[in-house]
């Protein structure tokens, strides 16, 4: 079986996700890809090259379109893209969206994708070109991430709440893009990686008429390893009798991770003798009368496990995740979680490995770490709970029976075959060429000013007329 997964970027928590149920296929015999818009290439990734057909191969023709960009008549993803910046300088606040539309409506022609049983998406914000990618008749599975399919350019609910009226007119036509390229496909299945996603995507009117399964996202426990606490502790120059707790995010200064709440709630205990870690990159260390200690981003498994394996709690006061992939690396080295109500906490925490507080406030996350200090958990618990329901092997195996099930109620006989070696040579040459005309959509945005002014304003053709004259 020969299985194409497609994500935008090549880091942060769904290409992680993405890329641990690959591997996980992988080891069960199912052949994986990776198309995506940004991250490096080797022989199971491959970057996608933009379109090359923007700007047409006869001069005449390309002479009309580059006077009609130049007085404004666009592409409609240049469009909305210009609109979507204009509304985001405009706005109070900075707010995350993505856009429906792309300059990348040619990957369905990808040699991977051709070859490919099924096509299986994951987090596609500005890279999947809704109207042409939706009219393929590849099987899909999609398995959701974020808000964003619920919503049109948003991927928070407090951004669509706090938005401008720029923005919401923004949002309502990728609304409409979105609703018109999924109401004529009928080969889509989703995936819900929560409970509470699952609920959301069966009330949205764009969603809920295709086939929708739960799986929720795993961890490898082979990596995510129990080590001795006061071993890693001594390792680390952590002292045996702190209280330490440990908080994660790619970039700590993410206002979604709740790290100011979270410090607000440690600086009110006043707890002498705790230590709060953060794992991820940033700027400044947090000015604040906790005693603190940034570590920066980790890739190192062994050494993530050894930081994981030596805190007394991992804090995730997020105020929306999917289903947050560093809790359960945390539990799979039998450490509690404290988390808030976020959506996939219902399903992964109990009153024996962690808390949910009772809301997204600070208070509640005062109450929660206090309930957790007056526990007791046992390490090896932890990690066996994780390891029953929650290891790669099990979730890896309840997608390859999804993909199995999909292809037999079609008839399709999967392929035994690999997907094939690229023609690097061919890709490379596509590449550059979209770049030659991504530049020269820049070089006439340079000139648009000019150009618009002289070719309809009367008094400089006017002018321009009567010099020729002179001059004749």
């Amino acid at each position: 079986m020969r299985i194409l997964h497609i994500n935008t970027y090549q880091t942060g928590g769904a290409a992680l996700c993405m890329q641990r149920i690959g591997n996980a296929l992988q080891q069960l015999g199912v052949e994986c890809r990776y198309l995506l818009m940004v991250g490096d290439e080797n022989k199971d990734t491959s970057i996608a090259a933009g379109n090359t057909n923007l700007w047409s191969k006869y001069s005449l023709l390309r002479f009309f379109q580059k006077a009609a960009y130049l007085i404004g008549i666009e592409p409609k993803y240049i469009r909305l893209r210009k609109k979507l910046i204009n509304a985001q300088s405009e706005s109070q606040q900075r707010i995350f969206t993505t856009l429906p539309l792309s300059c990348y409506s040619s990957i369905i022609n990808h040699p991977w994708f051709q070859e490919a049983d099924l096509i299986h998406l994951h987090w596609i914000g500005n890279f999947v070109d809704f109207p042409t990618f939706f009219k393929t008749h590849k099987k899909i599975v999609w398995t959701i991430h974020d808000l964003n399919p619920l919503f049109g350019c948003f991927h928070y609910a407090d951004s669509f709440n706090n938005a401008s009226k720029q923005l919401l007119n923004i949002e309502k036509t990728c609304v409409e893009i979105k609703k018109k390229s999924l109401s004529r496909i009928s080969n889509l299945h989703i995936v819900a990686i929560s409970e509470q996603m699952k609920r959301l995507i069966s009330q949205n009117p764009r969603l809920q008429k295709h086939p929708l399964t739960l799986i929720n996202n795993g961890v490898d426990t082979n990596k995510y390893i129990q080590f001795n606490k006061e071993n890693s502790r001594k390792e680390l120059g952590l002292k045996s009798d702190q209280i330490v707790f440990l908080f994660s995010s790619h970039t700590i200064e993410d206002k979604n991770k709740g790290l100011k709440e979270l410090i607000t709630a440690l600086e009110t205990l006043k707890m002498n003798n705790s230590i709060l870690i953060c794992i991820g990159s940033y700027r400044n260390i947090p000015n604040t009368s906790q005693t603190i200690k940034c570590v920066g981003f980790i890739t190192d498994n062994i050494l993530l496990s050894k930081y994981y394996s030596s805190a007394d709690f991992f804090i995730m006061p997020s105020f929306q995740e999917g289903f947050a992939q560093t809790p359960l690396e945390a539990m799979s080295c039998g450490t509690p979680v404290i988390t808030f109500p976020c959506s996939g906490t219902e399903e992964l925490i109990n009153n024996s490995n962690g808390v949910i507080c009772k809301d997204f406030s600070t208070e509640a996350l005062i109450d929660g770490i206090k309930k957790g200090l007056s526990r007791q958990y046992n390490p090896a618990n932890i990690r066996k709970y994780i390891e029953d329901r929650f290891s790669y092997d099990l979730i890896a195996n309840q997608y390859k029976n999804l993909y199995e099930s999909i292809l037999d109620s079609h008839n399709i006989k999967a392929s035994n075959s690999k997907f094939s070696e690229l023609d690097q040579d061919q890709i490379n040459r596509q590449k550059a060429e979209h770049e030659k005309q991504i530049a020269l959509f820049q070089q006439l945005d340079a000139k648009r000013d000019f150009y618009k002014m002289v070719l309809t304003h009367p008094r400089y053709i006017a002018g321009w007329i009567k010099r020729k004259l002179i001059h004749n």
